[in-house]
């Protein structure tokens, strides 16, 4: 659930991003007439500096969890451009954390791309501008239509200390497929949770600055709109509450990423002995140096393709798999082979474990320490290594490509979370793998090779009824919402 959360707060993210494109409402005081004249105001509107607020509760069998997220974003209207930043809070298995999040969608060329910090770590993607103009343009138009389903409120409310209008109604759920039209709501495919069997209506606050007649507040109460999720995947959303503040109009002139992070997105889309040099040659295919780490003469004409794999009938280990990864030369999904070679538990090694451990601090800025993790007594934590080989073909600029790590997530076999020692409760989000550092990070990554990488993830000690869940997109795709496909590996 942990892993799905995340992708939840990421469509938070998205969804803000969203919102933050439109703006507000007005004439005599009816809804029709503030519907009517917003739409109008908004004609004039260039710009839009908005805040936000996303309050998730979550349950599944007993287990709950919470994540909050409060976002700051400035949009330019016109071309879709946008910066947003904020934290995420989550307290999950008795366990709170948060992180800083931060995002750039800047129009390069005639493609729109996105930047987003997560972690401490910059990615770059592409995103489709024709969808991005959609949403700006549409949603509102949306909201005129639903005036009948708004009332006004007698009174006038304040929001930024400015009197405004206020509504109160409901919204369809075709206003909430735009909010979810985004890349990353779709690869976890959340617009499958909408009901299908009825409507779905959207309680939906709506504050207009009286003197302005432009946005003040949108707030959106979407728990119903999950209502399947109780059904699909076992979890039932307690309160889903997205809050919109507009502060300023027409402020903000240019979105400019910063030098740093155009920097470090450069070529962009990452057995063990800690002095060991496998994981420490940044040498092209045909170098002289090249060392156990870079292989190019791996033997995949075996391998399983991903999509022929199910959680019970999963890859073995140590069999290549055929799956695909981004290429940022020509913004395509093309194919690449990966296998898990073994997974290390504390228990069964705690020196390999501790050493991976160290490898990991010595290069990464994200420490590792689980002591500070709090760890259920019958929890332990897992590492696990595997092996991603680029085919030589793989399209890549001549000073390397991206890192090839893939991402992977520990799931039962049967099903929902992971069974206590005792079998008294379940644990919720456990498995989620996060990536371990091997190498410097100015190591550098070319096709006709096979590079060794490392996750880590907590499992309940000696549960092994479990695999290792990874995702792909059909070769040649652009983005990976079209054809998003699941498969399996082996972890035993």
């Amino acid at each position: 659930m942990k892993r799905r959360m995340k992708k939840l707060v990421t469509i938070g993210i998205a969804s803000m991003m969203t919102m933050a494109l439109i703006a507000g409402c007005g004439k005599k005081a009816t809804p029709q007439s503030l519907l009517t004249d917003m739409n109008t105001k908004l004609k004039d509107v260039k710009s839009t500096e908005a805040s936000m607020i996303m309050d998730m509760k979550l349950s599944q069998k007993g287990e709950k969890a919470e994540v909050k997220m409060k976002m700051d974003a400035e949009t330019i209207i016109k071309t879709g451009e946008s910066h947003s930043e904020g934290e995420v809070s989550m307290k999950v298995m008795g366990q709170s954390v948060s992180t800083e999040v931060e995002s750039y969608v800047v129009k390069e060329d005639d493609d729109y791309v996105n930047y987003m910090n997560q972690e401490g770590e910059w990615k770059k993607t592409k995103v489709d501008k024709d969808k991005k103009t959609k949403v700006s343009t549409d949603l509102f138009e949306e909201f005129e239509k639903s005036f009948e389903k708004f009332k006004l409120s007698e009174d006038l409310v304040k929001v930024n200390d400015k009197e405004c209008f206020e509504l109160k109604g409901e919204v369809s759920s075709e206003i909430m497929k735009y909010v979810l039209s985004s890349d990353m709501s779709k690869e976890v495919d959340l617009e499958s949770y909408l009901s299908d069997e009825e409507e779905v209506k959207v309680p939906c606050t709506l504050s207009i600055y009286k003197d302005e007649l432009l946005p003040a507040k949108i707030t959106l109460d979407m728990k119903d709109m999950f209502s399947k999720m109780e059904d699909t995947a076992g979890m039932e959303v307690g309160k889903l509450k997205l809050e919109i503040s507009y502060d300023e109009f027409n402020k903000v002139k240019k979105i400019k990423v910063p030098k740093d992070v155009l920097k470090e997105t450069e070529g962009f889309g990452g057995g063990l002995d800690f002095d060991d040099d496998d994981f420490q040659s940044n040498s092209k295919e045909n170098d002289d140096t090249q060392n156990n780490s870079e292989s190019s003469n791996a033997n995949v004409s075996d391998a399983i393709d991903l999509k022929q794999t199910t959680n019970t009938s999963p890859a073995p280990l140590n069999k290549w798999v055929k799956t695909t990864r981004y290429a940022t030369e020509d913004r395509k999904y093309h194919t690449v082979y990966v296998r898990i070679n073994k997974v290390t538990t504390m228990s069964e090694n705690a020196n390999y474990v501790n050493q991976a451990i160290q490898q990991n601090n010595q290069f990464s800025s994200r420490k590792i320490d689980v002591n500070q993790l709090k760890l259920p007594a019958d929890v332990e934590f897992c590492v696990f290594d595997y092996e991603v080989m680029v085919p030589k073909d793989f399209p890549a600029p001549e000073y390397g490509m991206i890192e090839p790590e893939l991402s992977f997530s520990a799931k039962n076999i049967t099903g929902g979370g992971i069974p206590s020692a005792d079998g008294t409760h379940t644990y919720l989000g456990m498995g989620t793998a996060t990536k371990m550092e091997v190498r410097n990070d100015d190591a550098k990554y070319y096709p006709g090779n096979t590079y060794k990488m490392r996750g880590c993830f907590s499992m309940v000690k000696g549960y092994k009824n479990y695999v290792f869940e990874s995702t792909s997109t059909e070769e040649g795709q652009e983005t990976s919402v079209e054809t998003m496909i699941k498969g399996y590996l082996s972890a035993h």
